[in-house]
C-alpha cells in the first residue's frame, strides 16, 4: 500500500521513506505506533481505528472509505483454490462459495447482531468496534461473485504497487463458472 500511494504521488517510498518492519499483526504494529518506534504505519482494519479509539494515532488514508479514488470498487479480501482443488473437490468449494453467500446475506440483513458477533470476534470495545464497523461496513460484499471491474481495479493496484509485474486475465483467474454453479444452487432466501 505505501508503495501503491508513493508511486501515485510520484515519489518513492524506499527513497522517500524509512520502512520498517515491526511484526506481521495489527497489535505489534499499533504497539510500535504507540511507542513512538515509527511515526506512521499501514495497516488493515481495524487498526486505525483502535488507534484513534485509543487516542494515539489517526486514520489519515482509507482505500475502503474512499480515499484513494483510483481503488474504488476494488475487491478487499479474496478466497483463492488452485484449479487443482476445484476440480478435485468441487462440492466443498461449491459449499464454501455457498456458505460465504450466506454470510454476506446476513451480513447485510443483520447489521445489529453483526456488529455483536464481529466485537466478541476481534475482542474490541464498544467504542473502537463503532468506529471501525462504520470505516468497513460499505466495501462489505454482497456475494462471492467477482465484478470483472472489482478484479481489474484490484489487478491495477498490484501492478502499480509493484506486486505483480504484469496485468493477470479475469478470465484466467476468477472461476465464474463454480461461482454460478455454487450460488444456481442455493435455497432462495425469503
Amino acid at each position: 500500500m505505501l508503495t501503491y500511494l508513493f508511486r501515485q504521488q510520484g515519489l518513492d517510498a524506499d527513497k522517500d521513506a524509512v520502512k520498517v518492519n515491526v511484526g506481521a499483526d495489527i497489535a505489534a504494529d499499533l504497539a510500535a505506533l504507540q511507542a513512538g518506534r515509527i511515526d506512521a504505519v499501514v495497516t488493515s482494519a481495524p487498526g486505525g481505528e483502535e488507534a484513534e479509539a485509543q487516542g494515539f494515532g489517526d486514520t489519515f488514508i482509507s482505500p475502503v472509505r474512499g480515499d484513494v479514488p483510483a481503488m474504488q470498487g476494488q475487491l478487499f479480501g479474496v478466497a483463492y483454490a488452485k484449479q487443482s482443488v476445484i476440480d478435485a473437490k468441487p462440492k466443498a468449494v461449491q459449499a464454501f462459495i455457498r456458505a460465504l453467500a450466506q454470510a454476506e446475506d446476513y451480513i447485510q440483513k443483520n447489521p445489529t447482531q453483526t456488529i455483536a458477533l464481529l466485537g466478541k470476534y476481534l475482542k474490541l470495545d464498544k467504542k473502537t468496534l463503532t468506529i471501525s464497523w462504520n470505516a468497513t461496513k460499505a466495501s462489505m460484499p454482497l456475494s462471492p461473485q467477482v465484478s470483472q471491474q472489482a478484479y481489474e481495479t484490484a489487478n491495477q493496484f498490484h501492478v502499480k504497487a509493484g506486486l505483480i509485474s504484469i496485468s493477470l486475465a479475469y478470465k484466467d483467474l476468477v472461476a465464474t463458472d463454480t461461482i454460478n454453479k455454487a450460488l444456481n444452487g442455493m435455497p432462495s432466501s425469503s
